[in-house]
């Protein structure tokens, strides 16, 4: 995930929301958040980047791998899918629509501004969101805050939501003591 940001942050440039990743290119979006008494803050958003391969089959309960390479550009205008976890309590919390849940779901966002994309040298803040291990996602931290907390007022900050593997499926332990890595829990840790 830190070679993620690295290239977000020495790629973006001005008016051209494409960003080359080591994965693939990747195009953000602008967003004005008008939630503030100060006035209109604007922003850079790139939503739903793979940071590790889907977590089915063999990966299930293993430690993430790194993201398969895409062709042509990736459009980061969306969220990507919730993790698998108690639908009512996360559909309270998030502005996604229901049934966008799935086990395929490392994925995170990147907020930031024209300044920081210029001059790369912002301070990072990773917000992991809230749930009780058990529920939320990513989105259920309200990008029009973010943006107009830290993003905007020209604070210049670059935040970073991630989703993470939650419940059974994040925090389940199938050791049999032997204390080894793979039997280890997993707590979510791995992605």
């Amino acid at each position: 995930m830190r070679n993620l940001l690295i290239f977000l942050i020495i790629f973006g440039s001005g008016d051209n929301l494409l960003i080359n990743l080591s994965t693939g290119k990747i195009e953000g979006v602008r967003k004005t958040v008008n939630y503030s008494p100060l006035g209109s803050q604007n922003a850079v958003q790139f939503l739903g980047i793979p940071f590790a391969k889907p977590p089915i089959g063999k990966l299930r309960f293993r430690k993430p791998e790194k993201p398969g390479n895409w062709t042509g550009i990736r459009k980061a205008d969306e969220f990507g899918a919730v993790c698998m976890s108690d639908p009512i309590a996360t559909y309270k919390t998030t502005t996604q629509k229901p049934g966008s849940m799935s086990e395929d779901c490392l994925f995170l966002n990147v907020f930031t501004n024209d300044f920081c994309l210029k001059t790369k040298n912002c301070s990072l803040m990773l917000a992991i969101h809230g749930g009780r291990f058990d529920h939320e996602t990513s989105s259920s931290l309200n990008p029009d805050i973010l943006i107009n907390n830290f993003v905007g007022q020209e604070r210049n900050i670059v935040v970073v939501t991630t989703n993470y593997r939650l419940g059974i499926f994040g925090f389940g332990h199938f050791g049999n003591g032997n204390g080894t890595s793979e039997e280890a829990s997993n707590f979510a840790l791995w992605g």
